[in-house]
């Protein structure tokens, strides 16, 4: 187990799901957690159910954590700090520490996403957070370089 705690980032917006699980898989991805409100997409192979068997077919646990998800009304850190939100950020952790864990939403760029909250919690708590890009992960980066 690394000292530093990793947990991983990916949109899949504008890449298709060859693509996508490639990325997954150069990066040893075993959790894929989505933190959509609501899992579904106009493209059909990035919806839960369709979701959750590319992956399983490609040994990667898919977790649905609605709770951490950013489609809600009012202000994301007032949802961060409900009762609901703290225990799915906790089931997120405990992912992370069983193996490799990605957190998915829809946008490639983590900072136009509900996601670089999640990031920058972690990331106070001394975690390190890699964002999985184009051309594989950017473990040197951090948020205020996206």
């Amino acid at each position: 187990m690394p000292s530093v705690q990793e947990l991983y980032t990916i949109g899949y917006e504008g890449r298709s799901i060859d693509e996508f699980l490639d990325l997954l898989e150069e990066n040893g991805i075993q959790h894929l957690v989505d933190v959509r409100s609501y899992p579904s997409s106009k493209r059909e192979e990035f919806n839960k159910g369709q979701l959750k068997e590319t992956l399983f077919h490609k040994s990667i646990l898919y977790k649905h954590l609605e709770g951490l998800g950013g489609m809600k009304e009012g202000d994301y850190s007032d949802i961060m700090e409900t009762e609901g939100w703290k225990e799915q950020y906790e089931e997120l952790k405990g992912l992370a520490e069983k193996g490799k864990t990605a957190m998915m939403c829809l946008e490639k760029d983590p900072m136009r996403c509900h996601r670089r909250h999640i990031a920058e919690r972690l990331e106070e708590e001394g975690w390190e957070v890699i964002h999985i890009g184009k051309g594989g992960s950017w473990k040197e980066r951090k948020l205020d370089d996206f």
